[in-house]
């Protein structure tokens, strides 16, 4: 019989025996209900990847059958191979406006605003090295085979190899400064000098002649696919090559460039997370989209939209919640909870004083909520709203629900403080904190903790602070923010414009928080869950987010930078600018403005999955030495002799003028301390004393062992003789308070 099946026949009988001979068995208590997991998405992309979804344009080109490539202000490029299918896009991009692209035998050319160059082998390749342009190059613009470009306000150069060299050309002599210069697919172009002055070309730029023009106040010129235009105060104007003049004539036709990228035209993404209308969990992003009242007298209202990260399918709406004015949304997991106000509802008086008057009306805010990622849904809950403009909710993982800006139903006075449902209660309560906080951005870590990032009242003002609870929400506690001293002057209209952000470790505790204001951004880090706040480092950013410990910020120039250690290092990755600043991240990735998603995160450089907590340290290994501070008998006091290193000795403000320095003992294999002392004819004396004994010798293998024992040498033989009888001197403890004195 196997041994476990032994042991399980034996612990049935010893059970069978303690409930023959013990007391009637208790009834069994009812078996909780399994707990739903929360839905983890598919497995997270590595290396990461961008998903755009919109962009201003700047041009396209059209390639044929392999479809329109398309480009951006921000350096993206999209290519529409039919019209059955979503536009694809690159992956990489470029620093800068893309405002020309050229295909050429070996691939593709791309122009940006500063005049270097891009290669890529296909439309959406990734781009090779860049060429930089000429210094002082402006007014960039590509004819039929050639870059046109001002250098200097002096001169015009066009390059002809696809940037790698550039040439000036010849031109009619004239006062003024070259400020722009236009050309279109045929060549022809032409050229504007300050005060108004024109030449034109007709052969991509190789030779200039003067053109007449009407002089008026801001001229303009522009060139398209048909012609070269002037705008001025009298109208427009083309050019006729002909007789080298602009003539009067009607407005260029408009060439609309128009990229259709799927999903709802309304949806704000990062924003909405900011906002506290959308959010972020796993691989999808849930979003509040208000609906207008149509003409079959269907009403308006609010619908909650879902899409997963970086997929160009169209969004899906869930449910509609026929609120009057304000929603907010939050989400966990598979769980989401809307909050709306509906003044159908019913509004609640609230008698008394307070920071709303001696009476104020409430409206009524309608909890809904869904525990299957927004398959059914049901009532929540009401609470009410009293106007706040900081109005925000939250939900932890364990069903804490915190809401900012709401108060209690039937609450005599809208503190502000905000209210929270802790996870697996049924009831709301207060929150108790100092001081009127907004939080801008909350994080849950375990066993009922709760952290934030915000402003509050103090007695010097609106400061920042960081607040910590440790019961679900119930109290928080707050410190100061280091560096970043916040005046609020009008909450209302500066809400939206700040950002938060919190990095919570894998046991809970607050590892790093950030806030901006004003474009400000500050790095904070609390080491003991929130008693002390100190200050650290943080990259130039214009957006930032956390997941966890994993962090993403967002600067000038395209760059990105990661973390994955909650703020402590941070690596520069590709990133893009985006005009809101507006940055949510999440487990599977981040949401950057309206336009934008990074899918996945660069796991291989962190070095292994970040989701798992860390591995223990091992445990240290222990010193070589057995006693550190044992040492043999002191010496006799002698003269200052032979150490000429003077600086190296530390004296105290005593009479004595004791001094100690140490210094390494290449026979002994430790170190060695001189002590000393005013006195002696060279007017300091000195003795040795060594310290750290050497290391003891290695014990001896026993027989059994496979290996042959080792020999001990005759030095290690006499290193533990030395140490026997250092162990025994009295020596030891009078060193070590004569070198502390």
């Amino acid at each position: 019989m196997p041994a476990t099946m032994r042991v399980r026949q034996l612990s049935s009988l010893a059970l069978l025996v303690l409930v023959g001979c013990g007391p009637a068995p208790q009834p069994k208590p009812p078996t909780p209900p399994p707990v739903k997991k929360a839905d983890a998405g598919p497995p997270v992309e590595t290396p990461s990847r961008w998903a755009l979804r919109s962009s201003e344009l700047t041009g396209r080109v059209d390639l044929g059958k392999e479809g329109i490539l398309y480009f951006g202000r921000n350096g993206e490029r999209w290519l529409k191979e039919s019209e059955a299918k979503p536009p694809a896009h690159a992956t990489t991009f470029a620093s800068e406006e893309i405002v020309a692209a050229k295909k050429t035998n070996d691939g593709f050319l791309f122009l940006t605003t500063s005049g270097a160059v891009y290669t890529a082998p296909t439309p959406l390749g990734t781009l090779g090295p860049r060429r930089p342009p000429p210094p002082r190059l402006s007014s960039i613009d590509v004819g039929k085979d050639a870059f046109v470009a001002i250098r200097a306000g002096k001169e015009i150069v066009r390059s002809v190899d696809g940037g790698l060299t550039w040439a000036p050309v010849k031109l009619p002599k004239a006062p003024g400064v070259l400020v722009r210069v236009v050309m279109n697919p045929g060549g022809v172009g032409a050229a504007l000098f300050a005060p108004q002055r024109l030449l034109f070309t007709s052969d991509d730029g190789v030779t200039w002649n003067e053109a007449a023009a009407p002089h008026a106040a801001n001229p303009r010129l522009s060139a398209t696919e048909t012609g070269v235009y002037l705008q001025n105060a009298e109208g427009w104007f083309e050019l006729k090559r002909d007789v080298a003049k602009f003539e009067k004539g009607s407005a260029p036709p408009v060439e609309s460039i128009e990229l259709t990228f799927p999903g709802h035209p309304n949806t704000a993404w990062a924003e909405s997370v900011a906002n506290g209308t959308g959010a972020v969990t796993a691989n999808k992003h849930y979003e509040l989209i208000w609906n207008d009242g149509d003409d079959t007298g269907a009403p308006g209202g609010i619908s909650v939209y879902v899409e997963e990260l970086g997929k160009p399918a169209t969004q899906k709406v869930l449910q509609r919640f026929p609120c009057s004015s304000n929603a907010k949304l939050a989400a966990a997991g598979n769980t989401i909870v809307v909050a709306c106000e509906n003044s159908d509802s019913g509004a609640m008086e609230a008698e008394g004083g307070g920071d709303d008057g001696p009476s104020s009306s409430y409206g009524a805010i309608e909890l809904h909520r869904s525990d299957d990622g927004g398959a059914s849904w049901k009532k929540d809950g009401k609470l009410a709203y009293g106007g706040r403009p900081d109005e925000r909710m939250w939900l932890g993982p364990d069903g804490t629900l915190v809401f900012k800006g709401a108060c209690l139903v039937g609450a005599a006075t809208c503190t502000g403080h905000g209210v929270v449902r802790p996870g697996g209660a049924s009831e709301f309560v207060d929150i108790k904190v100092d001081g009127i906080p907004s939080f801008y951005a909350m994080g849950f870590g375990k066993a009922g903790s709760v952290y934030a990032v915000g402003t509050s009242d103090s007695d010097d003002g609106r400061k920042a602070f960081v607040f910590t609870s440790h019961d679900s929400g119930r109290t928080f506690e707050r410190q100061l923010f280091p560096g970043a001293e916040v005046v609020d002057i009008d909450p209302g209209l500066q809400f939206v414009k700040r950002r938060g952000a919190l990095a919570i470790d894998a046991s809970g505790n607050l590892a790093a928080a950030a806030i901006a204001y004003e474009g400000s951004w500050f790095l904070a880090s609390t080491p003991d869950d929130g008693k002390t706040v100190v200050a650290g480092a943080l990259p130039p950013v214009n957006a930032l987010s956390f997941a966890g410990l994993r962090g993403f910020g967002v600067g000038g120039g395209g760059k990105g930078y990661e973390t994955f250690d909650g703020g402590k290092s941070w690596t520069q990755v590709p990133g893009i600018e985006d005009e809101t600043s507006a940055l949510a991240c999440g487990s599977h990735g981040c949401l950057l403005g309206f336009r934008a998603a990074r899918v996945g995160w660069d796991l291989a450089k962190a070095g292994g999955d970040w989701t798992k907590p860390p591995k223990e340290a091992p445990a240290p290994k222990k010193t070589a030495y057995r006693t550190p501070f044992t040492c043999k008998a002191e010496g006799s006091w002698s003269s200052f002799v032979g150490y000429a290193d003077s600086n190296a000795l530390l004296a105290d403000s005593g009479d004595g003028v004791r001094m100690a320095m140490t210094l390494p003992d290449p026979k002994l294999r430790g170190v060695k301390a001189l002590v000393g002392k005013q006195g002696g004819k060279q007017g300091l004396e000195v003795k040795e004393v060594t310290l750290l004994a050497a290391l003891p010798a290695p014990r001896r293998r026993s027989r059994r062992s496979s290996r042959p024992p080792r020999r001990r040498s005759p030095t290690s033989g006499g290193s533990r003789t030395r140490r026997s009888r250092a162990a025994s001197s009295p020596c030891a403890g009078r060193a070590r308070r004569r070198s502390r004195s």
